[in-house]
């Protein structure tokens, strides 16, 4: 906001300069210069430097034409291009103080989700009726060695190992 405000006063400098207060600037010349004036001021508003530029190099064709025809003396011509230079400068200010360099991210690409099938395991073998019941047996063993209290030597019992 701060820079637009300096390019708008640099524009402002533009208006006076062109304006009919001395005899450099005849009246048909200042009405003439007041639209590109204008347009600048507008371009410069809206922040558009394109445009901005565009309208001084319009301004400075104008000033160029009206100096050829005798309608702008040396001095306004001087005031107007000076003015217009300034406005040129802080255009330039505002555009390498304000542009944000683009940047291309690249789109990201997700692959496909792999998909790894490892081979089914083989049937586990039925169980045969003898192993379920050494199984069964196993079981109830360990369930009779936890009831089991253990007996001191010399009674008859063998220690277990």
């Amino acid at each position: 906001m701060r820079r637009s405000a300096l390019l708008l006063a640099a524009i402002l400098v533009v208006v006076p300069a062109c304006g009919g207060g001395g005899t450099d600037v005849s009246e048909a010349a200042a009405i003439q210069l007041e639209p590109e004036v204008q347009a600048l001021r507008q371009a410069a508003a809206d922040g558009n430097r394109e445009a901005a530029g565009q309208e001084l190099a319009d301004l400075r064709r104008l000033v160029d034409e009206l100096s050829a025809t005798g309608e702008l003396g040396g001095d306004g011509a001087r005031r107007i291009l000076a003015a217009a230079t300034e406005v040129e400068a802080n255009l330039d200010l505002l555009a390498s103080t304000s542009t944000i360099p683009a940047t291309t991210v690249a789109p990201a690409t997700t692959a496909p989700p792999t998909t790894t099938t490892e081979p089914p395991l083989p049937p586990l073998p039925p169980a045969t009726e003898d192993k379920r019941e050494k199984d069964k047996e196993d079981e109830d063993d360990e369930d009779d060695e936890e009831d089991e209290t253990p007996r001191p030597p010399g009674n008859g019992n063998r220690p277990r190992d």
